[in-house]
């Protein structure tokens, strides 16, 4: 380790350039320092502060000009330059206003024949050195969750947001979406909190770039739940927001299909849509399937300080407006007589075994849409089954609505080979909501 002697002495010259003579390891070298007025008098000893105050210094513009951190001549800086650039330095002297600084590998040679190896930088411009390799190796996956602060830190500390990020515009915004997710970045600004405080609790603020301002990594990482807490308050409702937004607008389209509906136009409200609707039983269904994603929402919104029942009220809101919808357009939506056009007891037979109880419901029509049985085959042209559409037009007393029902049947026979087919059974069923007779 080098240890520095500095004697200086200033002398007039006819370039206005002040003599330095310095001791280095017992060498003798003279440098100048370029100065604006020569005739000021400076002390002679390394680290002492000069009464010259007419150096040209170089200073942070992002950074308030008071801010002086007190270094040592002779230790290794950051230097902020006027452009905003950083760079590892030396103190070589603290004069008047600022310091004088050389490069971190300056040589003797350099001071001896190098008329610029000093520079004048302002105290605002020079920071205690950081070891940015090693910052980087350990900090670096921590982050994904500083950046996401910088708008809640910049709103009530220095540099501004476009300092932070060399944005001008607002920094890209981020929104906490579930209460798993908050607590996880409580867990990791607390880890991140903990290093800080055995390895960088003393920098002070750079006022630049957040990668290489520790300073603000710290100070999100010591306010994590007044930084989440801010977060929060923009995050709306998180990722079940989202969610929510998503059904609502589909509820309400089906709420439009049913209002719009006219005789002879095309039925357009899901199954599903008008059965939890109208149906208390399947309401009751449809609160526990979404049961998890109430109480997700319930526990976000406790946290953000809204209302947990949002999500419940508006959907049930919105299922209760579809309703009165269907109570008005229903009755009018009547099936059409082609689904019954043709008979066959026997597969009428097979149509009523499929189906629970079908004692208990009052039948309206009944009949196939086929005479014939249809022919579907594979790609190779062999036949695969052979098929008849039936369907039943009921209602069942039993019912929690006052709705009538369509039920569709697709009777197969599948293929046995050699031009022959087996039995006659259900394939498939559906069935949809309908206005009663």
């Amino acid at each position: 380790m080098k240890i520095f002697t500095l004697f200086l002495i200033i002398t007039l010259t006819s370039g206005f350039y002040a003599q330095i003579k310095l001791n280095l390891n017992g060498a003798n070298i003279n440098i100048k320092g370029k100065g604006t007025n020569a005739n000021k008098e400076n002390t002679t000893e390394t680290g002492s502060q000069s009464n010259n105050s007419d150096y040209t210094f170089e200073r942070n513009p992002d950074a308030p000009l008071d801010v002086n951190n007190n270094l040592e001549a002779g230790t290794y800086c950051v230097v902020i330059d006027s452009r905003s650039n950083m760079s590892r330095k030396r103190v070589y002297q603290i004069v008047n206003g600022g310091y004088a600084i050389i490069a971190a590998d300056a040589t003797d040679w350099d001071l001896k024949n190098n008329a610029n190896a000093i520079r004048y930088f302002a105290a605002n411009s020079v920071y205690p050195d950081v070891d940015f390799t090693k910052f980087n190796d350990n900090l670096r996956p921590y982050e994904e969750y500083v950046k996401h602060y910088l708008n809640c830190f910049s709103k009530s500390n220095l540099p501004s947001l476009s300092v932070l990020t060399n944005w001008n515009e607002r920094w890209p915004a981020y929104y906490l979406g579930s209460v798993n997710e908050a607590n996880e970045h409580l867990r990791k600004l607390k880890s991140l909190d903990s290093i800080f405080k055995i390895s960088y609790a003393n920098l002070p603020n750079f006022y630049t770039k957040y990668e290489y301002n520790p300073f603000v990594w710290g100070k999100i990482a010591q306010k994590r739940d007044s930084m989440v807490a801010c977060l929060l308050s923009s995050s709306g409702d998180g990722l079940y927001g989202e969610q929510l937004k998503g059904w609502v607008t589909m509820y309400q389209e089906d709420i439009a299909k049913a209002k719009t509906f006219n005789v002879g136009s095309d039925w357009k409200v899901s199954y599903e849509m008008i059965d939890i609707a109208v149906s208390k039983s399947s309401r009751v269904e449809w609160n526990e399937k979404f049961e998890g994603f109430f109480n997700d929402y319930a526990d976000f919104a406790k946290l953000v300080g809204k209302n947990p029942n949002i999500a419940k009220d508006t959907l049930t809101s919105l299922l209760e407006k579809l309703a009165m919808e269907l109570k008005i357009t229903l009755p009018k939506y009547k099936p059409e007589d082609y689904l019954f056009k043709y008979r066959d007891a026997s597969l009428e037979s097979k149509m009523k075994a499929y189906l629970k109880n079908p004692s208990a419901l009052t039948i309206y029509k009944i009949g196939l849409t086929h005479d014939t049985w249809q022919i579907a085959k594979k790609d190779n042209g062999i036949p695969d089954y052979k098929y008849k559409y039936g369907a039943m037009y009921v209602k069942n007393p039993s019912w929690d609505h006052s709705y009538c029902k369509v039920l569709y049947f697709t009777l197969k026979q599948d293929y046995a080979g050699g031009g022959t087919y087996g039995e006659s059974h259900v394939g498939w069923y559906s069935e949809s909501f309908f206005g009663c007779p």
